[in-house]
Order: C-alpha cells, then sequence, then structure tokens
C-alpha cells in the first residue's frame, strides 16, 4: 500500500504541483487548503506525513502542528516556506524545508524519512 502524504496548502496552484510530484514518486496524496480541514483528514484519513505551507489564512503551520501533535504524537509534520526562516522557530513540527527545494531532493528527504519510520515500525 503507498503511503499516505497530507499536503496542506491554501494556494491551489502550490498544491497542485506538489501533488503532481510527491503522485509521480508513487506517494498516494491528500490535500487540505486550511488548518480545519488538515485536522479531520488526520483524525479520518491514514496519514504517514504531513506537510504544510507555514503561512495559512487563518493559522500558522507551526500553529497546525501543534494541533495535530495532539491528535497524533509521533505523525512527522514538515513546514514548507519560502521564508529563510520560521519567525516563531519549528514549534511543534519536525522540520522546516524551503519552498525552492528540487522535486528530487524533496522526494528523497521524504523517502528518507518514510524508509526510517517503517524500519522502527517493524523492528
Amino acid at each position: 500500500m503507498a503511503r499516505s502524504i497530507l499536503c496542506v496548502e491554501d494556494d491551489p496552484l502550490s498544491l497542485n504541483v506538489r501533488k503532481m510530484v510527491f503522485e509521480s514518486a508513487g506517494y498516494n496524496v491528500l490535500s487540505a487548503s486550511g488548518t480545519e480541514q488538515a485536522l479531520r483528514r488526520v483524525e479520518t484519513d491514514r496519514v504517514d506525513l504531513v506537510i504544510t505551507d507555514y503561512r495559512l489564512g487563518e493559522s500558522t503551520g507551526t500553529e497546525l502542528a501543534a494541533k495535530i501533535k495532539e491528535i497524533s504524537p509521533h505523525l512527522p509534520v514538515w513546514i514548507i516556506s519560502g521564508l529563510p526562516s520560521l519567525p516563531d522557530g519549528l514549534g511543534a513540527a519536525d522540520d522546516f524545508i524551503h519552498k525552492m527545494i528540487a522535486p528530487q531532493e524533496l522526494i528523497a528527504r521524504v523517502d528518507d524519512l518514510l524508509r526510517e519510520d517503517a524500519k522502527s515500525a517493524t523492528g
């Protein structure tokens, strides 16, 4: 079964591009355009990784990460942003990725994380 990535992004174009990148690498991609929709997805769907934009209309990616960790403490949450660094730090998020990352590098990092996660779950 393909691993699932939840992409949270309020810009439809950015969301579609990210979705195409992950689907082309064989991942199942779920999407959410904001915090509430993302939280519902985490509660109802099988999600292996959340990648969220930092600037969401009603909140920030760090605020979303904290709420996700309340629901699922071990679910990895990465924040992606065009900013050089996060104004409020990582908070509950596990990693920060710059939006200018090459698609191949992004896929490699996701592959590494989910491979390590699968190893620790099995053994």
